[in-house]
């Protein structure tokens, strides 16, 4: 907590215990009248480390110092009479006067003094001011929220924003990180860090945790980070199930992460979506383009291969079949751009 300083000049106080006492004999009042400082009255605050944050409970306690018995006739603030409501209020008796400030607030920031009446000759004592400074607890969250992704190989960034701390620094799978170290970059500022991941591989993904202290107290976040890949078709096999009565299973082979869903659609019947896979075609859908689209979080590809009337002939007869990715025809697998060929049904 940063200290006030008295009209009188400045001084140095402990924070640790956080008493204002002012060496000078008591004295009366000037000829004006005006209210004197003096070693006779002694404010001491609770919570005593002399850290109040948003929400506490202060109370400023005005005793009576040496062998004068004083009456507190009020409280200021910033040298004005501290306004009294339901959250603030003070109570007094004979030794000490008390003010409570419930649910402190940054409004409540300023020097208090609790001003009394000396019941002997009616010489009217100040305190010398005490600072109060109200701050947030610390607070550190993920802009992103628990959960962020990004596709292998790109570039990300996930931010840490807080509230209220002096140090901030991400840990992942308990160690820190440290930034501007391979594909590592770490750059914040007093409320944010960013850490970016360049190229990022699939070891970059697991649980990232944001710490933020203000010395005293921490806070902390955690996210976790999804690597994806893009699904890919990478084969398409046909197979005859009934030669005799025209019946084809179309398997489609993939990979990405995570797995990608496979689902079929036909040239002629664009409405209609099968998510079987294989997919069986009968000799009633003969003479047909079939699409086989992949699909996951991080995008979708997609093949098509056609089934024409001639792969309903009987075992002997050639058919043609032509794709644009990878495909397998009697247990032989082609990989190039274009499959154009005639192949025997067996």
């Amino acid at each position: 907590m940063n200290m006030g300083k008295s009209r009188c000049g400045p001084q140095d106080v402990d924070v640790s215990v956080l008493v204002v006492m002012i060496f000078t004999m008591p004295v009366f009042l000037d000829a004006q009248g005006a209210v004197v400082r003096t070693n006779a009255v002694i404010i001491t605050f609770t919570p005593p480390n002399g850290r109040v944050y948003n929400g506490d409970t202060v109370t400023l306690t005005c005793k009576r110092a040496l062998e004068i018995q004083p009456d507190v006739a009020y409280w200021t603030k910033d040298g004005v009479t501290l306004m009294l409501d339901g959250r603030v209020y003070f109570y007094s008796n004979y030794s000490k006067s008390v003010l409570y400030i419930e649910a402190a607030k940054e409004g409540d920031d300023g020097v208090y003094a609790c001003v009394t009446t000396v019941l002997s000759n009616g010489t009217q004592l100040s305190s010398h001011g005490k600072r109060l400074h109200v701050k947030d607890h610390p607070f550190v969250s993920w802009q992103e929220g628990n959960v962020s992704s990004t596709i292998q190989h790109k570039n990300v960034t996930i931010r840490c924003e807080s509230v209220g701390t002096t140090t901030l620094f991400v840990l992942k799978n308990g160690h820190r990180v440290r930034g501007n170290r391979g594909r590592r970059r770490i750059t914040h500022s007093a409320t944010q860090l960013d850490l970016e991941i360049l190229n990022v591989r699939f070891s970059d993904a697991g649980q990232y945790i944001c710490f933020g202290s203000d010395g005293v107290e921490t806070s902390n976040s955690s996210i976790r980070l999804a690597v994806h890949q893009p699904p890919r078709i990478t084969n398409i096999t046909i197979t005859s199930t009934n030669v005799e009565h025209g019946q084809w299973a179309l398997l489609c082979e993939t990979e990405g992460k995570p797995k990608p869903t496979v689902k079929w659609k036909s040239q002629k019947a664009p409405a209609i979506i099968w998510y079987e896979n294989p997919l069986v075609v009968d000799n009633g859908h003969v003479d047909d383009n079939y699409t086989c689209i992949a699909e996951n979080v991080a995008g979708e590809d997609s093949s098509t291969v056609p089934i024409a009337s001639q792969n309903r002939a009987l075992k002997g007869t050639s058919v043609t079949i032509t794709t644009t990715k990878a495909i397998t025809v009697s247990g032989t697998q082609y990989k190039t751009t274009t499959i154009e060929g005639e192949y025997i049904c067996e």
